[in-house]
């Protein structure tokens, strides 16, 4: 017994049971006895509300609880789950509501089946499956991947609310994100529509250069928006987007993005890859790959030249290599060229691009490698399990 709660009870405890072994001291008739007992029920009153407001009153309010879209009215026996009321019988209530109460704990399988049944149920542990079984066809999209209703491998279940979890991912994709990454990738679009703006201040530009500053712009301007929506996703906690793509479909957008900032005509990109390959990607992230390596072509040709890119299936997955005609990668760094800040000698490059496109492969089952050839030769593979799933 609390100690405030004893302080309350004890003299009024005692005044009470002597008042019980003395009934008609100080009074003259029944009335008055009756008067005196009402006195004495009066004096106990706040040892009642003080016992409710510790928690053991049955007229404490219960209240609502809430988890994810689900909002359980424990004073109506009411559960909900958006708008719409699910039905649950009496001892479903009940068990839901004890893992409402405790939300976000490890409830032991004796623990469970004794707090809703009863001590002698403690060994039913089929019994209680039966239930958690009901209960997750009525709350959960998808039974078999429970959002709310969590095993405990040989402990018990957990109920967990879908919001704490967000902010637990939003907290580890935090504390895992490439920083470097968002500077590396927004530097660029940022710069196109920087020179953009200094350009279009000349009063001599035609109506075509005009339009074509604007275009860049514009692809400079969508790229950064993608950018900031994958870092808002991030921190919203939401779990990557993996889309089906086409392949060639990914390629030409990333070619069409570096060559957006170039003089058109000066450089030439041949596709070899086919249509139909179908592949599961983070379309963006993806793409950021192919934008990375097919700019260092472009910038390594300042005079002109081809980039091949061409695909092909293997047992190891898709391998995509892009080809340029330019002068090669350098000696100097050909052993170091996926380490973050070596650079073959760009005047204003971070050497960031191949370091964080061999990172975004790697984490999801891929790679990128160099090959020899005349000018420079990368290759990329995208992981065998996805491709033979995702490829016709």
């Amino acid at each position: 017994m609390p100690a405030e709660l004893e302080m309350e009870v004890t003299p009024r405890f005692w005044g009470l049971s002597a008042y019980a072994e003395f009934p008609r001291e100080g009074a003259t008739d029944q009335m008055s006895y009756d008067q005196a007992l009402h006195a004495k029920r009066t004096e106990l009153r706040p040892v009642t509300q003080l016992q409710e407001v510790q928690g053991g009153g049955a007229s404490h309010p219960k209240g609502t609880l809430f988890a994810g879209d689900l909002k359980m009215d424990l004073d109506r026996s009411i559960l909900w789950k958006g708008h719409k009321e699910i039905h649950l019988s009496p001892k479903e209530f009940d068990l839901l509501s004890y893992l409402f109460k405790n939300q976000g704990t490890l409830v032991t399988h004796v623990k469970l089946l004794r707090a809703v049944w009863g001590p002698e149920y403690g060994n039913e542990l089929e019994y209680l499956r039966t239930y958690i079984r009901g209960l997750r066809k009525k709350l959960e999209d998808d039974p078999t991947k429970p959002r709310y209703l969590l095993t405990e491998p040989g402990r018990g279940y957990r109920l967990r609310n879908p919001a704490d979890l967000r902010m637990q991912n939003a907290a580890e994709g935090l504390a895992s994100f490439d920083w470097l990454s968002v500077v590396h990738d927004l530097r660029n679009p940022l710069a196109t529509i920087c020179a953009g703006t200094e350009i279009l201040v000349q009063s001599d530009l035609t109506s075509a250069n005009v339009r074509r500053l604007a275009d860049n712009m514009r692809a400079a301007a969508v790229r950064m928006r993608e950018l900031v929506s994958d870092l808002m996703s991030v921190v919203q906690g939401d779990p990557a987007v993996v889309r089906v793509c086409d392949l060639r479909e990914v390629i030409v957008a990333a070619s069409d993005s570096a060559l957006a900032t170039k003089k058109p005509g000066r450089v030439q990109v041949l596709f070899g890859v086919p249509e139909g390959i179908i592949l599961h990607l983070e379309r963006s992230r993806v793409e950021r790959v192919f934008f990375n390596v097919i700019e260092n072509a472009i910038e390594a040709m300042p005079h002109g030249g081809r980039i091949n890119i061409c695909a092909q299936k293997s047992v190891e997955g898709v391998l995509i290599a892009v080809e340029d005609t330019g002068p090669g990668i350098p000696d100097q760094v050909r052993d170091r060229l996926f380490e973050s800040f070596v650079t073959g000698g760009k005047p204003e490059g971070l050497g960031l691009g191949l370091a964080l496109a061999r990172q975004t492969l790697r984490s999801r089952g891929g790679d990128i490698w160099t090959e020899p050839a005349t000018g420079a030769r990368f290759v990329i593979r995208l992981p065998v399990e996805r491709a033979h799933r995702a490829i016709a």
